[in-house]
């Protein structure tokens, strides 16, 4: 099976009638079609440059030959350029916030909590039991398995939790309760995994 041709299309821009003036070579699969002749082509968008193409030449079978002269810019192609340009902004942000929300899809499904709202396997039992009964509802410490003062110091320093120490100074006669930042902070993870399920089904 012999391969598929490639047909180019090169465009010229002519000088003076005998010289020509090399602007593109690429695929004519790539641009499209082959410009007819009266059509205006902006090779040289950035530049604000027109040409309208006088003749066209297909050269033994290898593909199109298109002649271009420079034509002064109007009122009417700067309106079609200044569109184009619009246009392409507009593109631009809808690619931009695709890309955000299968970023954000793909983090959903392998990735962790954000740092704020993640509770490592002992301090989320504590932080759930604490929120069945509420914000200032004390509980001593001797209450939560597995709890120990390492994890209740970092519940205190983050914020979500509130300490009162005993009489007696030992750990497990403290007292602690949940903060309303630790509240929002539940509120926030539970919401979170709600949006990692939902991704998952999709």
């Amino acid at each position: 099976m012999s391969a598929k041709r490639d047909v180019r299309l090169r465009i010229y821009e002519t000088v003076d009638g005998s010289h020509l003036h090399f602007l593109l070579d690429c695929p004519l699969e790539s641009f499209g079609i082959c410009p007819n002749v009266g059509d205006t082509l902006a090779l040289k968008f950035a530049e604000q440059k027109l040409f309208s193409v006088s003749r066209r030449y297909y050269v033994d079978s290898e593909g199109w030959a298109v002649i271009v002269r420079p034509v002064e810019t109007s009122a009417q192609s700067d309106a079609v350029l200044r569109a184009w340009q619009e246009d392409n902004e507009v593109d631009a942000e809808i690619d931009a916030a695709e890309q955000e929300r299968v970023l954000e899809r793909i983090q959903l499904l392998i990735g962790r909590p954000p740092a704020e709202i993640d509770l490592n396997h002992r301090e989320e039992p504590v932080i759930k039991k604490l929120v069945r009964k509420g914000v200032g509802i004390r509980f001593r410490c001797s209450a939560f398995k597995g709890f120990g003062e390492a994890t209740r110091n970092q519940l205190v320093q983050r914020g979500l939790i509130a300490m009162v120490p005993s009489d007696t100074g030992r750990f497990k006669d403290d007292e602690v309760s949940l903060t309303k930042e630790g509240a929002t902070v539940w509120k926030a993870l539970v919401a979170y995994r709600k949006h990692v399920e939902a991704a998952r089904k999709t």
